[in-house]
């Protein structure tokens, strides 16, 4: 990783560049941001990435202003942090505090309503570049694999509530967590 600081101006502008230019919100802009702060500027590793995310999707808020924050913080400490939470939502505020004005006047329109479809299909596409990105950095293995597809299953095809799900993925990680820890492996168990 490059040992180079950026400012905070330059922490603003690159949040705020993204999110500026990103349709489909905060999946979509996984690519954009890993692209941007681990490979063009080489602020954090992939890795880092990779993690960070993980943190931004556990706390309530916005994917993209938790990721800013973590990131933020990681490269200037607190203003670092408020740097890349005003960038990553300035825009979208600004854009949203426009449309709200004037969509009304204008959706309607077949154009409009064309231009939202069209749009679609490249949300997916960044949503499915997101999807290999972590598969390819995660490492994944049988164990970590089936892990999401049990999750799926759980949720989808059985109906559970989602918070049970989430807890008891919570409780099991932090077992094999402490399990792991120890040492212990299958040849030590009888």
């Amino acid at each position: 990783m490059n040992e180079y600081k950026p400012g905070i101006a330059e922490i603003f502008l690159v949040f705020a560049k993204v999110s500026t230019f990103t349709l489909g919100g905060g999946l979509a802009m996984i690519p954009l941001l890993h692209t941007e702060i681990a490979f063009r500027k080489k602020w954090i590793t992939s890795e880092e990435f990779i993690d960070f995310t993980g943190i931004s999707q556990s706390f309530p808020g916005t994917f993209i202003g938790n990721l800013a924050t973590v990131t933020g913080y990681k490269l200037r400490g607190i203003s670092g942090a408020v740097a890349g939470l005003l960038g990553a939502v300035f825009s979208p505020f600004l854009i949203m505090l426009v449309f709200a004005v004037f969509f009304s006047s204008i959706h309607h329109y077949p154009a409009v309503a064309k231009v939202f479809a069209g749009l679609r299909p490249a949300v997916i596409g960044m949503i499915g570049v997101s999807v290999v990105l972590f598969i390819k950095k995660s490492k994944i293995n049988l164990k970590n694999f089936l892990i999401p597809v049990l999750i799926i299953y759980s949720i989808v095809w059985q109906n559970f509530p989602v918070i049970y799900v989430m807890i008891s993925a919570l409780v099991l990680n932090m077992i094999f967590t402490v399990y792991k820890s120890r040492g212990i492996n299958k040849n030590d168990i009888s």
